[in-house]
C-alpha cells in the first residue's frame, strides 16, 4: 500500500533533492518550482495521515533528510510555491 507515511515522506525527499539539483541549473527555474510542488504536496500528504508526526518514519533516516522533513523546510516550501506562483514558475 503507498498510502503511508513512510511512502510520503520518502516521495517528499526525492523530490527535494530533484529540486536541489534543478535549483542550480538558472535555466529552468520552473523545474525546481515542480519539485518543491511535489515535495509540499507528499509532506502534506504524510501530515495528513500523521498530522502529530507519532509514525517512525518522521525520524528515520540521517540529519539531513530529518531536516527535509521539518516544519521548517514545509515551512520554506510554502513561501517557495508562492513566490514561483507570483512569478508564473
Amino acid at each position: 500500500m503507498t498510502d503511508t507515511v513512510a511512502h510520503w515522506l520518502a516521495v517528499a525527499s526525492s523530490a527535494h533533492l530533484r529540486y536541489r539539483i534543478a535549483a542550480n541549473d538558472p535555466r529552468n527555474p520552473a523545474a525546481a518550482a515542480r519539485a518543491v510542488r511535489e515535495a509540499l504536496a507528499a509532506l502534506n500528504a504524510a501530515l495528513a495521515l500523521d498530522p502529530d508526526r507519532t509514525d517512525p518514519a518522521w525520524r528515520a533516516g540521517t540529519d539531513r533528510e530529518q531536516v527535509t522533513l521539518s516544519p521548517r523546510m514545509r515551512a520554506y516550501y510554502q513561501t517557495y510555491v508562492a513566490g514561483a506562483d507570483a512569478a508564473g514558475r
